[in-house]
């Protein structure tokens, strides 16, 4: 069958015999097409007189788009099929060339995402060994798969003529719709419908929409121009020989069994006639018998294979297109009979009743002496590499290397083989390309390594890799590198039916949720370990990192809904219980960062495999921006150190805020007592929190009521909280983090002062930590200091401010009461530097010439004598976490920073009483290099607040006065020098644990790590700044809304640059 029927009749010309190829040239029939003419009322056929010398197989080079052939199913999954071809060949069938009606089937599937009632996927339909009629649609010789096919019934159809069809006529149809009484079919002609009735179908075989059928025409009904068709597919019909009055060759359907008769025996086959003067051949290969045992002029029956199209030669197989009765094991060493010789390779006869064939290129020994090395009846050692289904021989090898037991052949290799590999190359997405003989693999990024090993394997590189599985269409295999599991000799899990009760495994995580875990095995199984049963595990969920293997139990099979609920075993129950005190230092190498936190490989020090711990943002920095910023700039790999703030129910660090020992243990416990709290969740009826108690199961619980506002929390946010309520034996905890209520107990304990600067320490501690990443080093920001001159144009005007662009490239804000009214876009300014925003990557900066020349262009320490004196200064900048003084008198030039907050828990800070130039009279407390960045001061009032005088909360006996009167200059107090001594003493134990938790996170990463940090997270973080609070910049009304223009400018130009 063709796309296009070549005119024929005329002279009949000379017989000459040519070789096959000559036959396909185009070029040498045009004399003879020329000289032929349509014969009225009979099938045109082409009388050329030409045979072939020899029957040869079908090739890609002779196999041509539009050809109609048999075909035979390799394998198939959800969205193709492998098709096995005459010739050893091999074509693809895509899920979108099966037929309309499966076509609307995927449509309504897809818009549903509901599969229909009588939708069945591909491999569902087509199976190993089913055959199948096929056109060829494409052939591209520089695709992956050469031949693209397709079963859509208008294809195969094409050439067709209804007009000719009688009963016992074949025809290859697929079902369009199932009925109560049969199957509706499409032909690919609107003319020409056809049904198949359920009782002309073998009893037990059902079809579903979108499978091909080969049926026999039964009866036909011509109404009106339209052909109703009554199909049967009995194997009684369809098995039996076609004669030649039912069909002509222009309508014959592949699969179709006729009879015919030996013209002449040709070296590697069979010329054949049929249908009265058709020219067919058989190839040696599709012989049931030996070559010799056939005789000219005898009679056989033959199975219609395809016609080539342009000298309408057609091929058979004598072979029955029956499944195989048994099997040889692919993979083992045989010893074959040499059955003769043909132009591609040598065929095989293995054991008594298997046909084997071995290429020409598998033979090892030179192409003139294949003759001599593998003469007709020898024996040979060969092994059996694959089974070619269509031509039903299996392909062997003599190669010296694939005789070796160590070889692997792919039909062979299953989940959780061994094998050596070597890595070719890196894909974008960070896969590995490997191979080993003739097996490809990738592995995927997560199964290169552990999760806490920090070697990677090189390209080039032989390395032991553990088959995970075999991919969708089985031409490749997913491998796993992890030295966890390459060096394992646990069982290994692929099926459901494998996995016992009290059985134990090793599993990989790949997804965590509030549920539990998701454990991943070999050949994509999967398991859940429940949250419930990791509730005694140090950490609970967030001990666990997607990517990490672990030890579990098969705790239940449900068979129903094909589940497996896991457990953690008991040897890595164990290896989970956190050896750690809280409070304790530890440290260890990230494993994995983002804004959220940073995850750390810890050592366990009984010598067991290492602990994951979290480290969140919040617990990084009391500023939220500020934590989030550290957390996403920490690479994985560094070395990191912390303290061990909780460990149970979560295993948690921080570096910044731990509970004294003494509170660490519940039984010290008591109403009224203030610890600090991690929170967890934030929910309608109020917070929970994770307390830095040991052995406690329990979450803190924190009523609605008893929190200051809500909406200002942030999960991971570390607060103080006062215990309202405690119960030793259920361990359920009530706290309040009311500002005022923890307040007084600050106040009560004499510690209000010291909270209030420790707080501001802290904050400037984690500031100056930021600034040594090595992230910034690479920005012209990490070269400025406070008090620089700088020079700039002005680049936006706002009704809160200015936003100039400095000669450097660095971006500045000027606020509106530090810039001149008179200023224009363009205009060239000068400036010096207040503050230096890191997080936001800006400075902002003072225009007012008076104030330039107030402050130190160099920052000098503050004097011994100026320790012990009032000093008078005045207020240049007010934002959340402290008032920018620059000092006058004493200290002259110097910029020190006062406390807004007077406590960790002072979410909503009193900033009424401060204003742009108001003067101020206050003490230094801690100098620059205690408090890492700029002196901290207080004022004459002790940091009693506002809101507690009018409330009358606080009995205090200092009151407020920003008035400095000149030469107003006296000695500190007693008290006041008491309480700085107490502080500093506080400060200076502090400061030495925190020495011991100082890192650069980016000190060991390499170059190309810190670029693509600087690419990919640099922007997310920009983008998210619009979306949170302003911390650094929110006071008086006067700011905010000139910093949100300047950074919604900032991030506009980020993604102008990406």
């Amino acid at each position: 069958m063709v796309q296009q029927n070549f005119p024929r009749g005329g002279k009949k010309p000379l017989k000459k015999n040519l070789p096959n190829y000559a036959l396909l040239q185009a070029s040498k029939l045009k004399s003879q097409k020329s000289k032929m003419k349509k014969r009225k009322g009979e099938d045109a056929q082409l009388k050329t007189g030409i045979i072939a010398r020899a029957a040869l197989n079908l090739t890609y080079g002779t196999l041509t788009q539009g050809m109609i052939l048999l075909g035979r199913v390799q394998r198939s999954s959800q969205y193709d099929v492998t098709i096995s071809l005459p010739g050893r060949l091999s074509g693809l069938l895509q899920i979108t060339d099966i037929s309309e009606a499966y076509t609307n089937l995927l449509q309504n599937l897809v818009s549903s995402q509901l599969p229909p009632p009588d939708f069945k996927p591909l491999s569902d339909l087509y199976k190993r060994g089913n055959y199948l009629v096929c056109y060829v649609k494409v052939i591209d010789v520089q695709s992956k798969h050469r031949v693209i096919l397709s079963v859509q019934p208008e294809m195969i159809n094409l050439n067709f003529d209804s007009g000719k069809l009688a009963p016992g006529s074949r025809i290859a149809c697929s079902i369009s719709c199932v009925e109560d009484h049969g199957y509706v079919v499409d032909t690919g002609n609107k003319n020409l419908r056809g049904f198949l009735s359920k009782n002309d179908v073998k009893v037990g075989v059902k079809y579903y929409v979108g499978q091909q059928v080969f049926c026999v025409v039964r009866s036909t009904t011509t109404t009106e121009g339209i052909t109703t068709l009554k199909l049967t597919t009995d194997p009684k019909f369809t098995n039996s020989p076609l004669s030649s009055e039912d069909q002509h060759l222009n309508s014959l359907i592949p699969g179709t069994k006729l009879s015919v008769v030996i013209k002449k025996l040709l070296p590697d086959g069979l010329h054949i006639s049929f249908n009265k003067d058709n020219i067919g051949y058989i190839n040696r290969l599709y012989l049931e018998n030996p070559l010799d045992t056939y005789e000219e002029g005898s009679q056989l029956f033959a199975t219609f294979l395809y016609t080539l199209p342009t000298v309408k030669f057609s091929y058979f197989t004598e072979i029955a297109l029956e499944p195989e009765c048994a099997t040889l094991t692919i993979g083992e060493m045989e010893k074959a009979k040499i059955l003769f010789h043909d132009r591609k390779g040598i065929a095989l006869r293995i054991k008594k009743n298997f046909r084997g064939y071995m290429p020409l290129k598998r033979t090892g020994v030179e192409f003139d002496q294949i003759r001599d090395k593998f003469p007709p009846n020898s024996v040979h050692k060969c092994r059996i590499l694959t089974y070619d289904n269509f031509d039903r021989v299996y392909i062997c090898s003599a190669l010296k290397h694939e005789l070796t037991l160590e070889y692997k052949i792919p039909e062979t290799v299953t989940a959780g083989d061994l094998m050596p590999v070597q890595i070719i190359r890196e894909s974008p997405n960070k896969f590995l390309f490997v191979k080993s003989g003739r097996i490809l693999g990738d592995v995927p990024p997560e199964q290169i390594r552990d999760i806490d090993d920090a070697v990677v394997p090189l390209i080039g590189k032989k390395v032991l890799a553990r088959v995970l599985s075999r991919d969708k269409n089985g031409e490749r295999f997913n491998f796993t590198l992890k030295r966890s599991l390459v060096e394992s000799n646990r069982p290994i899990l692929s099926e459901f039916t494998q996995a016992q009760v009290g059985s134990t495994y090793l599993g990989t995580v790949i997804n965590k949720s509030g549920k539990g875990l998701l454990i991943k095995f070999y050949e994509d199984l999967k398991g859940v370990i429940p949250s419930k049963a990791l509730r005694n595990i140090p950490g609970g969920i967030k001990a666990f990192r997607e990517g990490q293997v672990i030890e579990v139990k098969v705790a239940n099979v449900i068979i129903q809904e094909r589940r497996l609920i896991l457990e953690l075993a008991t040897a890595d129950k164990k290896r989970m219980i956190c050896p750690f005190e809280i409070g304790e230092t530890v440290e260890g190498k990230v494993i994995d960062s983002s804004v959220e936190g940073v995850h750390i490989r810890i050592l366990n020090p009984s010598g067991n495999d290492a602990i994951t711990a979290y480290l969140p943002a919040g617990h990084m920095s009391p500023c939220e921006k500020t934590g989030k910023q550290m957390a996403a700039l920490s690479v994985p790999g560094d070395t990191m150190s912390a303290l061990v703030f909780s460990t149970t129910p979560e295993f948690i660090l921080t570096t910044t805020l731990n509970p004294q020992k003494w509170y660490t243990d519940i039984k010290n416990l008591s109403v009224s007592d203030c610890i600090p709290c991690s929170i967890t969740q934030i929910n309608t009826t109020g917070i929970e929190v994770l307390l830095p108690v040991k052995d406690l199961k329990c979450y803190g619980i924190v009523s609605l009521n008893k929190i200051d506002n809500i909406k200002l929390l942030f999960k991971h946010q570390i607060l103080f909280g006062k215990i309202t309520q405690i119960n030793k034996k259920t361990q359920v905890i009530h706290l309040t983090t009311i500002f005022h209520e923890v307040w007084s107990s600050a106040v009560e304990n004499d510690t209000d002062l010291i909270a209030s600067v420790d707080v501001l320490a802290l904050y400037l501690s984690k500031l100056k930590q930021l600034a040594s990443f090595s992230y910034y080093s690479t920005h012209k920001i990490s070269k400025m200091k406070l008090g620089q001159k700088v020079s700039g144009v002005v680049e936006t005007i706002t009704e809160n401010g200015t936003v100039i662009k400095l000669n450097d490239g660095v971006p500045a804000i000027a606020r509106k009461s530090h810039a001149e009214k008179s200023l224009k876009i363009g205009d060239k300014v000068n400036g010096s530097i207040l503050w230096i925003n890191y997080v936001d990557e800006l400075v902002e900066i003072t225009l007012d010439p008076i104030l330039m020349n107030a402050i130190k262009p160099k920052q000098n320490e503050i004097p011994e004598d100026a320790l012990k004196k009032k000093l008078k200064g005045e207020i240049v900048l007010i934002n959340r976490w402290f008032v920018l003084v620059v000092l006058k008198g004493c200290g002259k030039g110097n910029l020190v920073a006062l406390p807004t907050k007077a406590h960790v828990n002072d979410l909503t800070p009193d900033l009424s009483s401060y204003k742009i130039g108001a003067k101020i009279k206050c003490y230094v407390i801690m100098k620059d290099n205690e408090s890492e960045i700029i002196p901290i001061v207080y004022r004459n009032a002790g940091f009693v607040t506002p809101k507690l005088h009018k409330s009358g909360m606080v009995d205090c006996q200092v009151k407020m006065d920003d008035n400095i009167t000149p030469g107003d200059e006296f000695v500190v107090s007693e008290t006041i020098q008491k309480k700085r001594k107490r502080h500093l003493e506080n400060v200076t134990e502090k400061n030495r644990a925190m020495k011991k938790l100082k890192t650069d996170p980016i000190t060991n990463s390499s170059s190309h790590k810190t670029k693509s940090i600087k690419t990919k997270r640099e922007i997310a973080l920009i983008k998210s700044k619009n979306e949170e609070q302003q911390e650094m910049f929110t006071c008086a009304n006067e700011s905010e809304g000139l910093v949100t223009f300047a950074l919604a400018e900032d991030a506009e130009d980020a993604n102008k640059k990406n």
